[in-house]
């Protein structure tokens, strides 16, 4: 299990790191609504990560059961496109980054979060974890992982919530500084939204580039 978690510490990190859901969550601990809609959009977040991971999980496990193959075949098929999908990613995000004194526009979504209630919070944070096609291949790659560790159920569960946890662990930064910081804290956020907002781009790049490199990588590996 150890080593599973090893393996799927990358990629816990990539979604960990995804800066426009720390944005998000900045914006919503700035504003009005202050750090109830912030954690319940992380909640909602950890939880769609781990809805995902766990269909991909019975996904791997029940297509080798039906066609016979091992699900560490599986995984390295998985692996081998998802690895595929994240360096064209990483290509994409390196092409839109902005040119140098360029304006960054942030999404009109995150405004809208901040006047909206938590339950709405909530839900947007689960759909968006599994759903965002930069956070797609990074959770079913890490669930691949899981489902060909030859872990028991047990295991890959709690497997599971560990790599969902530490996925949303970028978000719970922001707002353990807020409460443990109270008002000082604010100019201290604001700040790391204008870098976040600046280098988002860039950052999606670099991670995109790893993470596929490793998940290919890995694909051909157990293929070949």
């Amino acid at each position: 299990m150890i080593s599973t978690l090893g393996d799927i510490l990358p990629f816990a990190g990539g979604l960990a790191l995804s800066p426009l859901p720390l944005v998000a969550v900045i914006v919503m601990l700035t504003g009005a609504s202050g750090k109830r809609n912030a954690i319940a959009f992380a909640g909602g977040w950890f939880t769609g990560a781990l809805l995902l991971s766990g269909l991909v999980i019975l996904l791997v496990n029940g297509a080798s059961g039906q066609t016979g193959q091992e699900p560490k075949t599986l995984s390295g098929i998985i692996k081998l496109c998802f690895g595929g999908l994240l360096l064209f990613l990483a290509w994409k995000q390196w092409g839109s980054r902005p040119e140098p004194g360029e304006a960054v526009e942030a999404p009109g979504w995150l405004v809208a979060l901040d006047s909206s209630s938590a339950a709405k919070c909530f839900g947007f944070g689960c759909f968006l974890a599994p759903i965002n096609v930069k956070n797609f291949p990074i959770i079913a790659s890490a669930a691949a992982i899981i489902a060909a560790s030859g872990l028991g159920g047990v295991q890959m569960t709690f497997t599971a919530l560990i790599f969902a946890f530490l996925g949303t662990a970028g978000l719970l930064i922001p707002i353990v500084l807020y409460v443990m910081g109270g008002e000082t804290a604010q100019e201290t956020l604001q700040a790391w939204r204008k870098w976040l907002e600046k280098y988002n781009a860039i950052i999606l790049a670099v991670l995109f580039f790893y993470l596929g490199l490793n998940a290919f990588g890995e694909g051909l590996s157990i293929l070949f």
